[in-house]
């Protein structure tokens, strides 16, 4: 009964730091969006022609534009048929596949022009994080869960917490530190509720006098009291 008011007590206490550190590290966030920009999710429907370019010097190749016809899947374009671009070679820095019929596909527009931006590729991250945590929850049962469940927390406090602070110009070593704190403190309680339990126990049975004898110790050990006023108190 213990371990379970603990376990429960650390999801809650860790889902809660997540919302007020949310709220404070966004504060004073500011994201830069072009009005005109547009992204949407689309498939290939077929490649109407190709465009070579000529070579500028011998340092950059020749490249290569190819037009294709794609379906907008969502948005408010969604299922209009619209004319996108895709460059390849050339000035283009990353090597990458030419699009064929049926690629899901994502594209940005301006000002009604189309070009293409990359594969979508979170339903396969999502069909693969689905298998990961069945696996997990399979072989690892109750101990799977709990681990889950941290490493859930953790991203939780990683891309809710702390890159909104940097963005938002907070104190990089000082939310570095809190994260990492915290992140111990959690995995450890939800884990082996080696800290719950520890600090339950200290709480329930009254144990502040031993609790203080440790902490003179190790105020002791590092120099920083005198043995004189350890029973000064």
């Amino acid at each position: 009964m213990t371990i379970r008011i603990t376990y429960l007590a650390t999801v809650f206490a860790s889902v809660l730091f997540l919302v007020i550190g949310h709220k404070i590290a966004v504060d004073g966030l500011f994201i830069f969006q072009d009005n005109s920009q547009e992204n949407v999710k689309a498939k290939v429907q077929s490649i109407t022609e190709r465009e070579k370019s000529e070579i500028i010097d011998e340092f950059i190749p020749a490249g290569e534009t190819v037009i294709f016809e794609a379906r907008i899947t969502g948005g408010a374009h969604k299922g209009e048929i619209v004319r996108a671009s895709q460059s390849m070679g050339g000035f283009s820095l990353a090597a990458q596949r030419e699009v064929g019929r049926g690629d899901t596909v994502l594209l940005i527009g301006f000002d009604g022009v189309w070009y293409f931006n990359g594969y979508e590729r979170l339903s396969k991250l999502l069909v693969l994080g689905i298998l990961f945590t069945v696996g997990v929850l399979f072989f690892g049962g109750k101990k799977g869960f709990n681990t889950i469940l941290s490493l859930g927390l953790t991203c939780g406090a990683v891309f809710a917490v702390f890159i909104p602070a940097i963005l938002s110009g907070k104190n990089i070593y000082l939310m570095s530190l809190l994260v990492c704190v915290y992140t111990v403190i959690m995995t450890r309680a939800i884990c082996t509720s080696t800290f719950g339990r520890l600090f339950l126990r200290v709480l329930l049975s009254g144990r502040w006098a031993r609790l203080w004898m440790w902490r003179c110790r190790f105020l002791l050990l590092c120099g920083r009291l005198k043995r004189k006023r350890v029973y000064q108190v």
